[in-house]
């Protein structure tokens, strides 16, 4: 939506607009004085005053509206990724997104890379608290969770719950999300990140 206006500097003058509409030969008829000037912009909108009188004036466009920014759900292994990798995670979603976006960690990701710097080899267990120290930097959500869920399901269920892309790169796990149409961040060539499926 646009709202005409008359810019004098920085500032936009409804009263500008009105003396220019009150210079015109058309306008004279209807506005009189000082007195009925005010009086006939009190009671229009610049929109209105513009198009009344067809004055060709700045128009100046709304704001676009900002998108919120994008929930991608992130699975344990891709923030593996920073140490196996060399990648930076962060930047390459937002150069493959374009926009502003929230990596969201769900409690069953988080338990299983805290499980891991407890029961795994020494090397493994080094690995998770990197990426649990990454982790850190992500929106912790708790999710309700089902019996002996494994940490696949919980992520399936709320990636289709909220329509929300999942980082992952788990070659099951990206199946079973594509088969369900659900927008997939995986690691290219261990180069990049790409995506496979539309994200809204």
């Amino acid at each position: 939506m646009q709202e005409c206006a008359y810019q004098s500097g920085n500032k936009t003058s409804r009263f500008a607009v009105a003396s220019k509409i009150a210079l015109s030969t058309e306008a004279r008829a209807h506005i009189s004085s000082k007195a009925m000037l005010i009086t006939f912009l009190s009671e229009r909108t610049l929109a209105e005053l513009c198009s009344s009188y067809n004055m060709k004036v700045n128009c100046m466009s709304a704001e676009p509206v900002k998108k919120p920014p994008i929930k991608v759900i992130v699975d344990s292994n891709a923030l593996f990724i920073p140490l196996e990798l060399k990648l930076d995670i962060f930047a390459e979603l937002q150069q493959l997104l374009n926009r502003n976006f929230e990596l969201i960690l769900l409690s069953p990701v988080k338990r299983e890379l805290e499980t891991l710097t407890q029961k795994s080899s020494p090397k493994m267990r080094k690995n998770a608290a990197f990426a649990l120290e990454l982790a850190a930097k992500c929106t912790y959500v708790k999710v309700s969770e089902k019996p002996n869920e494994p940490t696949d399901e919980a992520i399936l269920r709320v990636a289709q719950a909220w329509r929300a892309p999942v980082f992952t790169n788990d070659k099951l796990l990206k199946l079973k999300l594509r088969d369900i149409s659900i927008p997939v961040i995986y690691v290219r060539a261990k180069s990049r990140l790409e995506i496979d499926g539309l994200i809204s």
